[in-house]
């Protein structure tokens, strides 16, 4: 049954032009709102779902005003990424709501490039820019070409699905996956250096449900006695150097030829960003800036921990402890036992 905020929203016919949209690469993300019992057989998808309508039902409660400014975008036809983009700044915007912290959006302006929110308190302000990471052009052009022999009834057609895109010559899956989470939002255009700024990463959605998982906030996971890096953290906290671990067996000697990190993590270069909010189906997560200028004020983050989906056991911050610089370093030093553990040569990078 169809929410009721959603008759609110839309009129039949802009309900009608959503669902007859096409399938490109994926379906039109508002599509699949309006659309819930057809997802029951994919969990993450359906929890997916689950949080955007109670994120849509805060906003809607709040600010009805805001909603109609975006609804354009959400019944955008042409390029699904503006409708995605939209249903991600309504997670934030909802999570906040719930979280009883006072946000509002800013309105953007022809010279300058402004982030999408500010949390305030007492004159204290947090400015948040939400950006919902959609597949590469090449991958979403290639699943399109497959989705179309899908509908032509080619039905024994398969593919194989990579998030972040193909790998780089030289390059293998977690280590693509490591710099693409790093260099989102490269530029740093919407943060502020003298003002508190998060990225908030949305990886919610239809094309998110096998995307990274609460434990990539680990520096290293293992499966089955065999070692993995963690993504999130190499992508934020790595160093140039780092092993990068793909499911070496945890043995003495096992390895002889590691691949190493070629870059450093985005919080061990300058950044204007003071923190960064993931948020996925299951977990809303924080990697916090361990060099940061302008450090996110307690009181936030003693709201977002009332975020359903928030862990903070899966977060590496500096509240309220203060020791997040410590953690780093123990999180770094374990990486190097295991690695000079698995090389069985002690020869590692300092």
């Amino acid at each position: 049954m169809r929410e009721e905020f959603i008759n609110n929203i839309f009129q039949e016919e802009e309900i009608s032009m959503v669902q007859s949209a096409s399938v490109r690469h994926r379906h039109h993300p508002l599509k699949l709102l309006l659309n819930h019992e057809t997802i029951s057989n994919q969990p993450n998808l359906k929890k997916s779902l689950t949080n955007t309508t109670f994120a849509f039902k805060q906003v809607f409660n709040e600010d009805q005003n805001w909603l109609k400014k975006i609804k354009p975008r959400l019944l955008n036809t042409d390029d699904y990424s503006t409708a995605s983009s939209a249903l991600g700044e309504i997670r934030c915007y909802g999570d906040l709501l719930q979280a009883s912290v006072k946000v509002q959006p800013i309105s953007e302006t022809n010279n300058a490039n402004t982030p999408d929110f500010k949390a305030h308190k007492q004159g204290e302000e947090v400015l948040i820019e939400v950006r919902t990471k959609g597949y590469s052009k090449e991958e979403s052009k290639r699943l399109e070409e497959h989705n179309q022999l899908e509908f032509n009834c080619e039905k024994n057609k398969e593919t194989r699905v990579t998030p972040f895109g193909r790998a780089e010559k030289g390059e293998n899956v977690t280590e693509n996956a490591i710099s693409k989470i790093a260099q989102i939002k490269q530029s740093e255009e919407q943060f502020s250096e003298d003002k508190p700024s998060i990225l908030w990463i949305n990886f919610q959605g239809e094309l998110w449900q096998f995307g990274p998982n609460k434990n990539s906030i680990f520096p290293v996971r293992t499966s089955e006695g065999k070692l993995y890096s963690g993504e999130v953290w190499y992508a934020f906290y790595g160093y140039e150097g780092a092993p990068i671990f793909r499911g070496e067996n945890n043995k003495e000697g096992a390895v002889q030829n590691l691949i190493h990190m070629k870059h450093k993590g985005r919080f061990r270069n300058d950044s204007c960003i003071d923190a960064v909010v993931i948020s996925s189906p299951l977990t809303t997560m924080v990697a916090e800036n361990i060099s940061t200028q302008a450090p996110i004020p307690p009181w936030f983050w003693s709201k977002l921990i009332h975020v359903p989906q928030f862990k903070i056991e899966y977060s590496r911050l500096n509240w309220p402890s203060e020791n997040l610089r410590k953690i780093i370093e123990i999180d770094k030093k374990l990486i190097k036992s295991f690695e000079k553990k698995i090389s069985g040569n002690g020869n590692q990078t300092s």
